[in-house]
């Protein structure tokens, strides 16, 4: 039986402005993460991290998607 040793971040990501938060929302959904949540300028999602990496691969997608903080910000809780 093969374990599933990932590890599950919830991350909610808050965008400064709607349409920004409409577009990006649907980059997510492309992306294959599990959105759990859309509401107004706020998506919640479900981010799996393999164990051999480390959160720091969620803070360096979303550096990049957020225009280093320009396009909004994040926060993140471990889940499993």
């Amino acid at each position: 039986m093969q374990e599933d040793y990932g590890t599950l971040y919830e991350v909610e990501i808050t965008f400064r402005d709607s349409g920004v938060c409409e577009e990006k929302a649907e980059e997510i959904r492309e992306s294959g993460l599990l959105v759990k949540e859309e509401k107004g300028n706020r998506v919640i999602v479900e981010w799996e991290v393999p164990e051999n990496e480390g959160v720091h691969e969620i803070e360096n997608a979303l550096f990049y998607m957020l225009d280093g903080g320009n396009l909004g910000g994040f926060r993140y809780k471990k889940i499993r």
